[in-house]
């Protein structure tokens, strides 16, 4: 995968999040609401981390799982700057090292993390992204693109829900997962089930596939609201995120 370390440099050190109105939208502001600490906390908090690298992040430009692995990397920079600890366990992928609940307890654990990350790359199902939740944090963010079976996906949030206190779901998606280019495809081919479906119509096409895909949003959107989990949409590039 690959890390940006002037992004990581600039985002790692966010601001307190806003006490007053709505959210922002702003890739920053997220950021900083997805680390903050709950009023009268004064001992050191866990997060654990979760990123899905199954075969699909490896799709979009730039990729899902690059995305993804610059926001897990980002995360984990940010609670080790507030002294918290951070686990870190990555679903699917293949590399030299497995990444299952590794701790990094201080700040000089984050190069170690970083070298790992690097050297992974997408592949594979999205099996055992369930299973990497097996341990109880504080806070317990999964950073994934949800594309799997509905089943599949009603584990995870169940599971989710249940191990930690504040479970949060960032949904990585790239622009082109969101509004496809349609033109001059014939084909499109689901890249961890084979699964091939032809298509006709372009703009006809397009324009089912996006209502589509905001259907699907507001249904996890909805799902994660009645299990209490907290969904954080995410599409790369992010506005304003290559600033």
């Amino acid at each position: 995968m690959r890390i940006d370390r002037a992004r990581l440099a600039r985002w790692s050190v966010v601001p307190e999040p806003r006490r007053h109105g709505p959210s922002g939208d702003a890739p920053h502001q997220v950021l900083a609401e997805l680390l903050a600490t709950p009023a009268g906390t004064t001992r050191r908090r866990t997060h654990h981390l979760v990123l899905d690298l199954s075969a699909s992040m490896a799709t979009g430009e730039p990729r899902k799982g690059d995305e993804a692995a610059q926001l897990v990397a980002t995360l984990a920079a940010g609670a080790l700057v507030r002294g918290d600890l951070v686990q870190v366990s990555v679903g699917g992928g293949r590399g030299p090292q497995r990444l299952r609940g590794v701790a990094l307890p201080r700040w000089d654990a984050l190069p170690g993390l970083l070298a790992t990350l690097e050297a992974l790359e997408p592949e594979g199902s999205t099996d055992d992204l369930a299973a990497a939740i097996d341990r109880r944090s504080d806070r317990l963010v999964v950073v994934t693109d949800l594309l799997f079976e509905v089943a599949a996906r009603e584990r995870l949030l169940t599971r989710l829900a249940a191990a930690t206190p504040e479970p949060i779901v960032v949904h990585v998606l790239a622009a082109a997962d969101v509004t496809p280019d349609l033109r001059h495809v014939a084909e499109v081919i689901d890249v961890e089930t084979g699964e091939r479906v032809r298509l006709r119509a372009e703009v006809q096409t397009a324009r089912r596939f996006a209502a589509a895909v905001e259907t699907w949003r507001t249904e996890i959107r909805l799902q994660c609201r009645r299990s209490g989990i907290r969904y954080v949409p995410w599409t790369t590039p992010p506005e304003g995120a290559r600033a």
